[in-house]
């Protein structure tokens, strides 16, 4: 059990209105709850990637944007998104560096209000950590290599990058 297994997450309805909440390891098919998530890219426009940990209980070694997380109890998509950017990378980010995307329903199999954002990250590449409990690797693709591996490697990549990416 990891030490996420207690945290309290907001579950919501339909409209994103908060109906109760509950410990990350309860909750079920049925509910709905909240993530944010985050594509960072370069001055290039090169996409950061990471590569999940293999000790991940859900897609260990599948790549996927850079930063996501399940926003918990008494945090907004923002403060959450922030957060999951200096742990998982070690970007020291505010509000006013990151673009907003349009949140949308994500009903595969997990319920879940997806929250993404953009940030350009124009600092030092020395500075990008990755959180080894988290993450194997962080990596940057062009758009054409992040192409390539999602249309010849998808086995590599969580099932919903091509989606994520289609829409970037």
């Amino acid at each position: 059990m990891s030490n996420t297994d207690n945290e309290i997450i907001p579950i919501v309805d339909l409209n994103d209105e908060i109906i109760r909440y509950k410990a990350r390891k309860e909750i079920a098919t049925e509910d709905i709850y909240r993530v944010s998530a985050c594509w960072i890219k370069d001055k290039e426009g090169n996409i950061l990637l990471a590569q999940r940990a293999f000790t991940k209980k859900n897609n260990p070694w599948k790549r996927w944007p850079a930063v996501a997380g399940t926003v918990a109890k008494d945090e907004t998509y923002i403060q959450n998104i922030i957060k999951e950017i200096q742990e998982e990378v070690n970007i020291i980010a505010s509000e006013k560096d990151l673009m907003l995307w349009p949140k949308r329903l994500r009903d595969w199999e997990h319920k879940y209000f997806w929250q993404w954002f953009i940030l350009t990250y124009t600092g030092p590449k020395e500075t990008l950590k990755a959180e080894k409990w988290a993450v194997e690797q962080l990596k940057r693709y062009t758009p054409i290599e992040l192409k390539n591996l999602i249309e010849n490697h998808s086995d590599e990549c969580l099932t919903s990058l091509e989606r994520c990416f289609n829409n970037l």
